[in-house]
């Protein structure tokens, strides 16, 4: 039986997806400027086709386990216009920050920081695939490290493309308010997520009636012995929702989405003692009468600028550090 590793679709079918992602129009100048970071590279057919759509300046892979970074090291011997592809040493199933910024050290990667708002990063571009269970708390990490800004994402405005299975992309869509909990609000208020493309083979009523309301979402053909994927594209962007306060979001979401069909007038009680009264006074009721799974992150982060401001809110940090 394939591994599930594996995502392997045919010339056509990728090439729907690069120009879903429309990926020459968003890196005119690839050959020249950009990086592509191949995080848990693995067997995927998609790596070798967007090598040949951008033919990017670098194009490093971090493969697991071994048996894939084996196939991947014949095809850059193999194949004349994969030989820019480099393969960083196995590291078995995690590439972390410290191999990445050994890459860049070297000359294979070539990040440049960009803040200018709305502008796509030119310089990296992240793609992973985080299917098996064992990948799937690396792509959480990529998550947090996405909202405070640092691993690959402290160069600005990434994006980054995440292959993971259809039921955990719900998790972080939040696209309807059964799976608007805290991993969908650190995810959606610091990046713009679209689903590219997913297969349903399973015929999973929450997965299909999910993930169709995503209009241009490419239906992938079913592949025998390979499990359901989606892929996403996870724009990274601070500016969202203007978060002024990390630690107070943070905490709001994670406190709010204890009780996330309660209403936040409700709810806010898990704030701290007397937060009842003063959210009563400072928010709208609109807001108080809507439980957390039924916010928009603009208004989580509403709450959480209140919290901010309020002077008798409880020492949190120890709490959230422990979390964390």
């Amino acid at each position: 039986m394939p591994a599930v590793y594996s995502i392997a679709f045919d010339e056509e079918t990728n090439k729907r997806i690069i120009d879903r992602l429309k990926l020459k129009e968003t890196y005119p100048d690839a050959s020249n400027t950009l990086s592509i970071a191949e995080l848990q590279a693995n067997y995927n057919s998609l790596t070798y086709w967007i090598h040949q759509e951008l033919k990017p300046k670098h194009h490093t892979l971090f493969a697991a386990p071994s048996i894939s970074y084996l196939f991947w090291d014949g095809i850059t011997k193999s194949d004349p216009t994969c030989e820019n592809m480099h393969l960083a040493p196995n590291q078995g199933n995690k590439a972390t920050q410290i191999f990445i910024d050994e890459q860049i050290a070297e000359g294979h990667l070539d990040p440049q920081v960009e803040s200018t708002p709305g502008k796509v990063n030119q310089t990296l571009l992240v793609h992973g695939n985080y299917v098996h269970k064992d990948m799937q708390a690396l792509f959480r990490y990529l998550i947090y490290f996405n909202s405070i800004q640092e691993g690959v994402f402290k160069y600005g405005n990434v994006k980054l493309l995440a292959w993971l299975t259809p039921t955990d992309v719900l998790k972080y869509t939040g696209i309807t308010s059964q799976y608007r909990k805290s991993n969908s609000f650190i995810a959606n208020c610091y990046a713009d997520i679209d689903v590219i493309a997913y297969s349903n083979s399973k015929k999973d009523k929450k997965v299909e009636r999910s993930l169709s309301l995503f209009k241009d979402a490419i239906k992938l053909p079913e592949k025998e012995g390979q499990p359901d994927v989606c892929l996403i594209e996870m724009q990274s962007n601070h500016n969202k929702c203007n978060v002024k306060h990390q630690e107070e979001f943070d905490f709001v979401v994670h406190k709010l989405c204890m009780l996330s069909a309660t209403p936040i007038s409700s709810s806010c009680k898990l704030l701290g003692p007397g937060a009842d009264e003063y959210f009563a006074e400072v928010l709208p009721q609109n807001i108080l009468k809507k439980s957390a799974a039924d916010l928009t992150e603009h208004e989580m982060a509403l709450i959480s600028e209140e919290f901010y401001l309020w002077p008798f809110k409880p020492d949190f940090r120890m709490e959230l550090y422990m979390e964390h």
